[in-house]
């Protein structure tokens, strides 16, 4: 349902794993995203005797295998001379074929860093065009960006964002993401304005998807941004960038607006096209 609401229908195509670098010795078995239980033939069944109704019904092929929604037939009523036939009505239902970064990273977990490129730059994107109208997501997390089989991304549920507020007063007091992601001034029980926070848990999504784990492992690694060590090396311009954003002090966090500028972005070598998303006024209360 979140699919159906945050975007177009995307093709069921098979998303096919990474395992890079390639001097890593791991071997990781891919699991299909949506297994299938193998189908069973179907036994003929004795019909009962009683009267049928004049319309048959008729279970069609879903594509999810746990629901059948029944399909009613074209059937003939005869009326004097004159016959009138009711047109058969498809009501399919449409699965569509995509599935959140924290299952793409589990599937995925060495990925090419081209990709990880493609998808986080969707990500900034998006968080950058809230930030340009006074907005904050406030729970970015791997949760919740979807992702479809070409590796287009979408940020979804805004449930806890909010605008912006303008006075030290009205600043934001519980941090309202996951753990993994709560920022240093959280870990300290300060308030915060926002827009630096979402910074902060981008430099974590970001660390998440190069590496395939989260950064911290205790309060007191965030509270000092004592990532856990790398697990293989990535490169320098990324490392950058993780560094620029995973900083203790909000003030010294690039804005949204520099980690879409980084060299690592900036340069971006992808063979994936990126369309720059439109910035338009949004209305304020």
């Amino acid at each position: 349902m979140v699919m159906e609401m945050h975007g177009a229908q995307w093709k069921d195509s098979h998303i096919s794993p990474d395992y890079e670098p390639s001097s890593l010795i791991t071997h990781t078995t891919h699991h299909p995203i949506y297994p299938r239980s193998p189908q069973q033939p179907q036994q003929p069944q004795q019909q009962p005797d009683y009267p049928r109704p004049s319309t048959p019904i008729a279970a069609s092929r879903v594509a999810s295998p746990s629901i059948a929604i029944p399909v009613p037939q074209a059937s003939s009523h005869t009326l004097g001379v004159a016959t009138l036939t009711a047109p058969a009505v498809d009501r399919r239902h449409t699965r569509h074929a995509s599935l959140d970064l924290f299952e793409y990273i589990e599937n995925n977990p060495f990925f090419a860093e081209r990709k990880v490129k493609h998808i986080f730059h969707q990500v900034a994107l998006a968080v950058q065009y809230l930030h340009q109208n006074n907005i904050v997501h406030n729970d970015i997390k791997d949760e919740n960006v979807v992702i479809d089989a070409e590796l287009h991304a979408k940020l979804i549920d805004f449930g806890a964002a909010q605008f912006v507020p303008n006075h030290p007063s009205d600043y934001f007091e519980d941090f309202r993401g996951t753990n993994h992601y709560m920022p240093p001034e959280a870990v300290r029980g300060e308030r915060y304005r926002g827009p630096e926070v979402d910074v902060w848990c981008m430099g974590v999504l970001l660390y998440t998807m190069a590496f395939s784990c989260p950064p911290f492992r205790t309060r007191d690694d965030i509270a000092t941004a004592s990532y856990r060590h790398p697990r293989f090396k990535r490169s320098a311009a990324l490392m950058d960038l993780i560094n620029a954003m995973l900083k203790v002090d909000p003030a010294q966090r690039l804005t949204m607006d520099q980690v879409v500028a980084h060299p690592w972005l900036a340069n971006n070598a992808s063979n994936m096209p990126l369309s720059p998303m439109p910035v338009s006024p949004l209305p304020h209360d």
